[in-house]
Parts: C-alpha cells; sequence; structure tokens
C-alpha cells in the first residue's frame, strides 16, 4: 500500500469513527412548560425546584398560551404562584397589571378575536393586580353569602364596544371572607382597566 493509500485509509477510519460517535451523542434536553414554571417558581420561592407541585395547565382559548398554578407542596396553605406560557415558550409572570396585558397581546392578536369571558377573568385573578388574593367564584361559602344578599351568581360576562371590550365578573377573596365585584375594560389602545367592587 503506497503512502497516498494510507493517508486515505486513515482519513476513512477517523471519519467513521466521528460519525459513530456523533450518534451515540444525546441531544440536549429541552424543559417542558411546567419545567420551566417550577424552575422559576422555585427560585422566587428560594425552595428547590422538587418541593413545587406544578398544576395542570389551562389553555387560553386554543391560542397555544398555557396558565399554570405553582405552589410549594411543603407549604399546602400558601398562596399559589401563577404564571403564563406563551406560545413561543416565554414565560410570564405576575402579578401586575402589565404582565396581564402582554399575555393578552402575546396571545390574542393573531387569533382575530377577543378572548373569552372566562379567560379574562382568569388572567385578571392570576395574573394582573388585585387587592388580595383571588379566585374566579366557584365556593359553596361565597355562593352562599350573594344569596344572602340577594346578589345574582353569573358568570363572567364579556361585552363588545366601540373602542374594545368589558369582561364583568364576580371573584372571591382567598385569605378574606369577601366577595367582589371586578370588571375589567380593554381598550384598542392596549390599556387594561380594573375594578373591584366588594359585596
Amino acid at each position: 500500500m503506497d503512502g497516498t493509500a494510507r493517508v486515505l485509509v486513515v482519513w476513512l477510519a477517523v471519519g467513521l469513527l466521528a460519525l459513530g460517535c456523533g450518534a451515540d451523542e444525546e441531544e440536549p434536553m429541552t424543559e417542558t412548560p411546567a419545567e420551566q414554571v417550577a424552575q422559576l417558581a422555585a427560585e422566587r420561592l428560594d425552595v428547590s425546584a422538587g418541593a413545587i407541585e406544578v398544576g395542570p395547565p389551562t389553555e387560553l382559548d386554543g391560542s397555544g398560551c398555557q396558565l399554570f398554578t405553582a405552589r410549594d407542596a411543603e407549604a399546602p396553605g400558601a398562596v399559589p404562584e401563577h404564571y403564563v406560557v406563551l406560545a413561543d415558550g416565554t414565560v410570564v409572570e405576575g402579578p401586575n397589571t402589565a404582565s396581564a396585558v402582554m399575555v393578552l397581546n402575546a396571545c390574542f392578536a393573531d387569533v382575530g378575536s377577543v378572548p373569552s369571558a372566562d379567560a379574562v377573568a382568569e388572567l385578571v385573578v392570576r395574573l394582573a393586580d388585585p387587592p388580595g388574593p383571588m379566585a374566579v367564584l366557584s365556593s359553596g361559602w361565597a355562593r352562599d353569602r350573594l344569596a344572602e344578599q340577594g346578589v345574582d351568581d353569573v358568570p363572567p360576562t364579556l361585552i363588545e364596544g366601540d373602542d374594545g371590550y368589558t369582561v364583568t365578573f364576580l371573584a372571591e377573596d382567598l385569605e378574606l371572607d369577601v366577595v367582589s365585584r371586578v370588571t375589567a375594560t380593554r381598550s384598542d389602545d392596549g390599556t387594561l382597566r380594573l375594578s373591584f367592587e366588594e359585596l
């Protein structure tokens, strides 16, 4: 075998070895949305990611955005953390109104229609900046309170106007025995105005 042939054989062997090594390499693993949420919640609560319990996601009207609730599994009575994972993988955390506006812009700009009343209500109580930790009305004590006061227990309602839309719904405080009527007005200029009327 001459020198040229020897060089070709060596290069061929090196190339095959490299291909073999490449086949054994695993592609870097990407975090799932729930894992991303767990990591962020762990950082905020100063605990390990393994201590975070992430609930099943709530899909926001088929927009590709997912609403997650996370809590410290070792502190079951603690107020949960809320996050939205956008369709591109970005995680939005609150609580502040700017976060809710960001989600409305990112999740519904391409849908071509306004979000449902339920989606807006969940975003307001979980991601905006309510006066306290709140949930859309669901518990028995809250419904009994409304019945005592003669207030109708109605689901979230959305009304479209010339300059946007308004969603009204009932919410209960998670720490106090308080029920509020919430009004969220979304204008075409991108602003979101919130009001909370204690009942």
